[in-house]
């Protein structure tokens, strides 16, 4: 096997090796999608499902706040949340994060996900009633990303 050009030769065949550090939406999905394939034929479960919900300004329409992730495997996964500057302290974060639980019972999501670094939004999780499950040392800055998680009991 040899490299040249992010192209891989393997044997008499060819096949094109791309590193992309901004990757289409649609190879990313392609990729999810086959992994929800082999979990589907594996272990019967159901596919995994994106979601996001976003906080508007009434006259511009644009986001000021949001959030999103991936339900998978009976988990909610939150990828991300995000509050503009001027929008803090104004509990739409709270909101999203309510929003975000209830999106998780109504799919009978055992627990929610999240990750977080120790500059960011470690005590608001916590304050939300989630836990630190373990801490990932070695980040720039000594920085450390939190994972935390809340288990959610269905109603």
């Amino acid at each position: 096997m040899s490299i040249d050009h992010n192209k891989v030769y393997l044997g008499a065949g060819m096949i094109e090796f791309v590193c992309s550090l901004e990757p289409k939406s649609e190879d990313i999905d392609f990729l999810t999608e086959r992994l929800d394939e082999d979990a589907c034929y594996a272990v019967q479960m159901p596919p995994s499902q994106k979601f996001g919900f976003f906080i508007k300004n009434g006259l511009m329409r644009q986001i000021v706040a949001g959030c999103n992730g991936i339900v998978i495997f009976g988990a909610l996964f939150l990828r991300q949340i995000w509050v503009a500057k001027e929008f803090r302290g104004q509990k739409y974060g709270t909101k999203l994060i309510h929003a975000v639980e209830d999106l998780a019972r109504n799919k009978k999501c055992s627990m929610i996900i999240v990750r977080t670094m120790s500059w960011q939004a470690k005590d608001f999780y916590l304050k939300l009633g989630y836990f630190v499950e373990f801490e990932q040392l070695g980040f720039e800055k000594n920085s450390i990303m939190y994972h935390l998680r809340k288990n959610i009991t269905l109603e």
